[in-house]
């Protein structure tokens, strides 16, 4: 299976519904994961959970963090 490096700004468009690329990023994301093998790093792990607390609060945070699917 091909990988596909998935960066911060796609994770916070999938995990904020009030991000304004929300959809697109969810059925993005949806169709990819059965082509492609997904690869995220720690430091965008980080980096993605930073912003969904700095902008969608600690719940979303919270959540996100268990499942990047959100």
């Amino acid at each position: 299976m091909q990988k596909i490096f998935v960066d911060t700004s796609a994770w916070v468009a999938i995990c904020d519904s009030k991000d304004a690329h929300h959809q697109q990023a969810i059925a993005f994301s949806q169709q990819a994961a059965r082509k492609y093998q997904l690869v995220v790093t720690n430091y965008i792990l980080d980096e993605t959970y930073t912003l969904l607390l700095l902008n969608a609060g600690y719940q979303q945070r919270s959540h996100s963090r268990e499942d990047l699917t959100c």
